[in-house]
């Protein structure tokens, strides 16, 4: 072989290390972006995971909370004499089936739970229709139904209870509530959530976060489901879900308001 043939042997023999070393450095340069990309996915999957944990325990501990305070109500309901609520139909003495504004009364609006911002919505007796009506809209937009007045809110709200029962198994003071403009209290926002699941054909939640001074921290939340509470576990959650808030110094200044996750 002529010294000519030789160099180019040499010169072809180098060109193809030196395309196998850098193949091979390509290849490493793969391997470390695939092993980097699998550590991040995981971490970021791990994230999921305790997030989903962590949601589940204040879900799991806010639907026990709900559970304990309806047997509260109960048995202070069948303890208390005749008053506010009465089996005749006659009006509550307190009028609670008088329409009325929160406009100007001290509400406690900074007693918001962490995570959470508040928006406040009109103080003219519909508070909490306006509530669920404005968290449906900024929750989901329009891939669920809301209505246009807060009259038809309260009309259809009225036309599906009577659908849902007969009429003597009604609460007629409820639906005498709604119907003369009256404010929302637990029965309504019950009854809201109900018909919320037949439109949106699956398990609808409101959660309550009640901020009233005199309520006990194991109660402050509470959950309205459109299906049985007992019925909600880890593997059957809620479709959908808004956030209310409930503050006042009394009875007479409740006032709802919804709440919207912080962004993180």
């Amino acid at each position: 072989m002529s010294q000519q043939n030789l160099i180019k042997a040499i010169q072809r023999s180098l060109q193809n290390a030196t395309n196998i070393a850098i193949q091979e450095s390509l290849e490493n340069d793969q391997v470390k972006r695939a092993l980097k990309a699998s550590l991040n996915n995981l971490d970021r999957l791990d994230r999921e995971r305790r997030r989903k944990a962590n949601e589940n325990k204040q879900f799991g501990e806010a639907v026990l909370a709900s559970l304990a305070y309806e047997q509260l109500q109960k048995r202070k309901a069948s303890s208390q004499n005749k008053g506010n609520l009465t089996r005749s139909g006659k009006k509550s003495k307190s009028g609670n089936n008088k329409p009325r504004s929160t406009a100007g009364r001290k509400v406690n609006t900074h007693f918001t739970p962490k995570g959470f911002r508040l928006v406040n919505v009109p103080g003219d007796g519909d508070c909490l229709y306006h509530a669920v009506t404005r968290a449906i809209q900024e929750t989901y937009g329009r891939t669920v139904h809301t209505f246009k007045s807060m009259p038809e809110f309260r009309d259809d709200l009225i036309q599906w209870i009577q659908n849902k029962k007969p009429i003597h198994n009604v609460d007629r003071q409820g639906v005498r509530r709604i119907r003369a403009g009256g404010w929302g209290e637990e029965y309504e926002v019950a009854k809201i959530a109900a018909m919320y699941g037949d439109l949106t054909k699956g398990a609808f939640c409101i959660n309550v976060y009640n901020a009233r001074p005199n309520v006990p921290e194991e109660y402050r939340s509470q959950v309205f489901s459109s299906v049985p509470l007992n019925q909600l576990n880890s593997n059957r959650r809620c479709k959908k879900t808004i956030y209310l808030h409930n503050s006042g110094a009394s009875r007479a200044s409740d006032h709802f308001q919804y709440m919207m996750k912080n962004n993180k």
